[in-house]
């Protein structure tokens, strides 16, 4: 079976990228608060809103379509188990589903209380959902049916997080913080030291982070020590994901995003284009791809780097493409004869092919055996002055 491929022509100028670099804005033309987001492995990106709002993008951002869905309240975040198996939740108790990877969603109501809030899955089948009035809910079999939880509390609920079937753990408003260890039948409150608002609560390896009014906690995942992470200047978070037990992300009031690349024990401030609105979601597979949403329609995110930053004076043209064998082929024009660097790296950074070649002045092609799983690529070209990137979606 053929590969199908899409190219997208857009040339990019990597320097490498600087954790105090700019997010770029990228625009909607809406107003409305976005809520949720997700990337999947293969680049595409899923955003959820205010009054049924959802797009999405296959092509880091540049367009947008709408994704026509039968529900018009308003979405809050996304939780995916795999590429096509996600949820997004709603108001007023409801709760979407998609088997198709987002293209597509059911909506259903829920035993919650009110409006939910945060949300976390095991597995395809055991899931946890929380939210306002101490709401929890469960479910057995993958969103067919759902039980209602007593969390033996009435503060609104923001963050769920579960190690196993039995025990996991559970944050909210006025410094809730509560665990149980008989799979969500009753909820113990924990005394952990912390204050304040707790927002959203994710787990690494072996330890958990709390992003909190005020700052961020963080705890070993035996449950029995907590310390206050101080940053400079004291920021409300809302939201933090970690893509492995080092990368990490986090954001919160006034457009603040920081990140992690040592698990934690530092924090970099990440700035972001346009007005400071506040952000309440953020998702990242890495430094190179990453995205952040907000009030009023704001969504910030890196692809790697966009747009041409200066002109190479060696790597004046090439085409990327795709013969009927299975080989992505490039043909490259330089002025004069150079050595060049050719790499593929997938979108978490793994180097899939690099190999240094010496080229001629005027036109060279060159055949490379086309990566077997599918997904975006970066094909990147590089020499001693500079280096020039585009994208590749196999699929």
């Amino acid at each position: 079976m053929k590969k199908k491929v899409n190219i997208i022509s857009l040339i990019m100028l990597i320097t490498g990228l600087q954790l105090d670099a700019q997010w770029p804005q990228y625009e909607l033309n809406t107003t409305s608060e976005i809520s949720g987001v997700h990337i999947h492995e293969d680049g595409t990106i899923l955003l959820s809103g205010d009054l049924g709002l959802m797009k999405r993008s296959n092509d880091c951002g540049i367009t947008w379509t709408d994704v026509s869905i039968s529900y018009f309240d308003d979405l809050g975040k996304f939780y995916f188990i795999d590429n096509q198996i996600g949820f997004v939740l709603g108001d007023d108790a409801w709760i979407g589903k998609t088997i198709d990877g987002g293209e597509s969603w059911i909506f259903g109501a829920t035993p919650a209380i009110d409006d939910l809030e945060g949300i976390f899955f095991l597995d395809s089948e055991i899931g946890f959902l929380v939210g306002k009035e101490g709401s929890i809910v469960k479910t057995s079999d993958g969103g067919q049916s759902w039980e209602a939880q007593n969390s033996g509390v009435t503060s609104r609920l923001h963050g769920v997080y579960f190690f196993d079937p039995m025990n996991g753990i559970v944050c909210g408003r006025n410094n809730t913080l509560l665990s149980t260890t008989d799979g969500g039948f009753t909820w113990s409150t924990l005394n952990l030291g912390t204050a304040g608002d707790l927002r959203d609560i994710e787990f690494t390896t072996d330890q958990g982070f709390v992003a909190a009014e005020g700052g961020l906690y963080r705890f070993d995942d035996s449950l029995t020590f907590m310390e206050y992470i101080s940053l400079d200047p004291p920021i409300d978070f809302e939201d933090i994901h970690f893509a492995d037990s080092q990368m990490g992300w986090i954001c919160g009031e006034q457009g603040t995003v920081m990140t992690t690349s040592n698990g934690g024990d530092a924090w970099t401030s990440i700035t972001t284009e346009g007005l400071p609105f506040d952000l309440s979601s953020i998702y990242a597979l890495s430094n190179e791809l990453a995205f952040t949403t907000g009030e009023f329609g704001k969504v910030n995110g890196v692809c790697s780097a966009v747009g041409i930053t200066e002109e190479t004076e060696i790597l004046q043209e090439w085409l990327l493409s795709m013969d009927p064998d299975g080989h992505i082929v490039l043909d490259i024009e330089l002025d004069i004869s150079s050595r060049i660097q050719v790499s593929i790296v997938d979108i978490t950074g793994a180097i899939i092919y690099t190999e240094l070649h010496s080229m001629d002045q005027g036109r060279n092609s060159l055949q490379i055996e086309a990566p077997v799983s599918t997904g975006l690529y970066l094909v990147s070209l590089e020499n001693t002055a500079s280096t020039s990137t585009k994208k590749i979606v196999i699929g």
